[in-house]
């Protein structure tokens, strides 16, 4: 069961009811997600409704509290659901805003089992904990999407569409990163860089972050469109930028799918739509799931079926959904929010078949 809470500062001492003292006596395992998104985003509240059905299909005691991506409300009500949680449980952290380190050792001190999922602690933070179950046992292990691939991988999608519809021309290409803050953003555009870098007649114009909304991303476009009237390409580090990238397009008299290949990340309702009736070359994704795979690691570990033969570090795939697998998406999922209790995630857990060798959490694994 998801116990959700939308906490904003004022709401911080709500956070001890995401673990009432009955229900710590009622389930084997306790878990709790420090989600640093906003609790009414799509993204991040698909991420949390994604590790609800893990959760229930695993027999987990699941808290949720949210960031509502800001750094201080993050930190605040993390050490404060930190605070409530019962020694023993688990705990899954993101570094969003470089707020990992101070949320790990509030874990740690509290004799938490972490598990860092989405981005991993970086620079002198990764220094000073180690890799996990080096300095500290607790420390257990962590599920890292590979940013740097997923960057490639739009740059490509992008760059084969327009040489699918114009071959021989230039791509002229426009970037619309992330929060430079945030390590997912700056590995999606070393991907990027590492991709072009190795393609002929491929012109990056301009990279530009963004705050990761369709708002903005709408903006950055739109003023760049003025700038580079000759691009027929735009690299998008999310689908929400992808949105208000072809928003800005239409508005500018150009035709997303046509006139201008547009990708983004996220595997979003409105992202695979788009890829489904062809205004978008494609959807990079499944990092939603990520939370969702990193409680499998939990069950297995709290069941006797440690993951760490296999690696404590571990990388998630992302995989490209084109415009066929958008219309098998929608004929499985629906084309709304994802219908995730279509994923049977019990059965990907070691625990429950030891005859598991290693983790397929892959989209074509979900997909076939």
């Amino acid at each position: 069961m998801l116990r959700r809470h939308f906490l904003s500062t004022a709401a911080l001492a709500a956070v001890a009811g995401a673990f009432p003292s009955d229900v710590r006596a009622q389930r084997h395992v306790q878990a709790l997600f420090i989600n640093p998104g906003r609790h009414d985003e799509a993204f991040w509240s698909d991420v949390s409704r994604a590790a609800a059905v893990a959760a229930e299909h695993l027999g987990i005691e699941l808290g949720v509290v949210y960031g509502e991506r800001n750094r201080i409300t993050t930190l605040e009500v993390g050490r404060q659901a930190i605070g409530a949680a019962a020694p023993g449980s688990y705990v899954l952290i993101v570094n969003e805003q470089q707020t990992g380190a101070a949320l790990v050792e509030a874990a740690l001190q509290r004799g938490l089992k972490v598990l860092m999922v989405f981005n991993p602690l970086t620079g002198a933070d990764a220094a000073a904990f180690g890799r996990p179950r080096v300095l500290y046992a607790n420390f257990i292990g962590q599920l890292i999407p590979d940013n740097m691939d997923a960057g490639a991988k739009i740059a490509r999608a992008v760059i084969s569409a327009v040489r699918a519809t114009r071959p021989g021309a230039k791509v002229s290409m426009l970037a619309l990163g992330g929060l430079t803050a945030t390590p997912a953003a700056s590995d999606r555009e070393r991907g990027l860089h590492d991709l072009i870098g190795k393609e002929a007649g491929v012109e990056l114009l301009q990279v530009v972050p963004t705050d990761w909304t369709e708002t903005d991303g709408y903006a950055r476009c739109l003023g760049l469109l003025q700038r580079y009237p000759s691009v027929n390409a735009v690299w998008c580090a999310n689908d929400p930028i992808a949105a208000g990238a072809m928003r800005a397009l239409i508005e500018a008299g150009r035709v997303p799918g046509k006139d201008v290949a547009v990708a983004g990340l996220n595997w979003s309702a409105e992202g695979i739509r788009a890829v489904a009736d062809g205004r978008m070359a494609a959807t990079v994704g499944g990092h939603v799931l990520c939370a969702a795979f990193g409680l499998v690691l939990v069950a297995d570990h709290a069941g006797g079926a440690d993951f760490a033969d296999l690696g404590v570090e571990m990388t998630l795939p992302f995989g490209v959904i084109d415009q066929g697998a958008a219309r098998r998406w929608i004929a499985r999922f629906g084309d709304a929010q994802p219908n995730w209790k279509a994923v049977n995630f019990r059965h990907l857990a070691r625990s429950h078949d030891r005859s598991i060798k290693g983790y397929d959490f892959s989209s074509a694994a979900l997909l076939g």
